[in-house]
């Protein structure tokens, strides 16, 4: 399923407070507080919506409106950010979206450091939630509704990347495998980033630069992730090059941190991963020197072969239900199909 956040607008606001009815009508039952949210509706909305540290979303699962989420930035203390509201439609819950909403969330706040939320104490579901997204139960509570709800108060610090990349748990739930249809933006994304790298890495050191991948198949479905090849000359300093690229915007990855193989001089460099999930642009840079490579051998005969293309996207919509938290899994899973496909390209 795939997870995506938008940001609301105040031509959204009733569909969201409808959603937000349904979404608590359970608690309201449960407790008859005053304060929840089922009696409280667009007005609220819009009054989020205006406040400037402010960021409310709709969240969309495959394509559907399911609910909402909203977080702020706490006044005068920079960095640290507050989970105010998140709501799934009732037939929704329990599929895992209310958990990837909050990571999608926590990557629209890049510097934030520090989150906080707080919940209804006796709601299993919530505290699984939550956990799930990265947070951890303070162990202080406080009263809300003149004692009729007792709070549990969550936290969570937002670790550096290279954190992430030793917690490969954390890293799989916060860069899962996401299959979208094809966007007619990838070809400017990737003139974008050429233009990026040719300028910062400079042009005498580069033979070429490629787009490849299922992003470089017109009409195919992908990972929303733009894979460039990046052909550099012989005598290129990796170092240097390596400096050139702004630090926190690029991570370069190299032996042993690569967990596929890359080719001399086995160098891949990422763009669009932070510390809360995805970016709304990512790349995978693989930095080699010139030659006649496979991948883009592929990558034209998908073109050229829309059946051989319609085949591989039924492919990873298989692969997907097995490993959408195994990223180097379904790597691996697509070598069998891609060595085949190619070999008979070369023919």
């Amino acid at each position: 399923m795939n997870i995506a956040l938008q940001p609301a607008a105040t031509v959204d606001a009733e569909a969201m407070a409808a959603i937000q009815k349904k979404a608590f009508k359970r608690l309201y039952d449960i407790y008859h507080d005053e304060g929840n949210p089922f009696l409280r509706g667009v007005d609220e909305i819009m009054h989020w919506l205006e406040r400037p540290n402010w960021k409310v979303f709709k969240i969309f699962a495959d394509g559907i409106l399911v609910g909402s989420i909203a977080a702020c930035e706490r006044n005068g203390r920079p960095g640290e950010c507050y989970l105010a509201r998140l709501y799934v439609l009732p037939e929704m819950q329990g599929k895992g979206i209310a958990s990837r909403a909050v990571l999608l969330c926590e990557s629209k706040f890049p510097n934030a450091s520090h989150w906080s939320l707080d919940f209804p104490a006796d709601q299993p579901a919530n505290r699984r939630c939550y956990e799930k997204a990265g947070y951890w139960d303070t162990g202080e509570t406080r009263e809300q509704s003149e004692g009729k709800i007792t709070l549990a108060l969550y936290e969570k610090r937002i670790p550096a990347f290279h954190d992430i990349k030793q917690n490969m748990d954390h890293r799989a739930a916060l860069f899962p495998i996401v299959l979208r249809e094809y966007n007619p933006a990838y070809p400017r994304w990737f003139a974008e980033e050429k233009a990026n790298l040719t300028r910062l890495v400079g042009a005498e050191n580069i033979e070429r630069i490629s787009h490849y991948g299922s992003t470089a198949v017109p009409g195919l479905l992908a990972k929303p992730t733009v894979d460039i090849l990046l052909e550099i000359k012989p005598d290129t300093d990796i170092d240097r090059l390596k400096a050139a690229l702004p630090e926190g915007e690029y991570v370069c990855l190299q032996p042993p941190a690569l967990t596929i193989d890359e080719q001399p001089p086995h160098l891949m460099i990422l763009k669009g991963y932070t510390p809360c999930g995805f970016a709304e642009k990512v790349f995978h840079i693989h930095v080699r020197y010139a030659g006649r490579w496979d991948e883009l051998i592929f990558r034209d005969y998908l073109i050229a072969h829309p059946g051989a293309a319609a085949e591989y996207a039924a492919l990873k919509r298989e692969l997907f239900k097995r490993f959408e938290l195994d990223r180097d899994g379904y790597t691996e899973a697509k070598s069998a199909f891609i060595r085949e496909v190619t070999e008979r390209a070369k023919e």
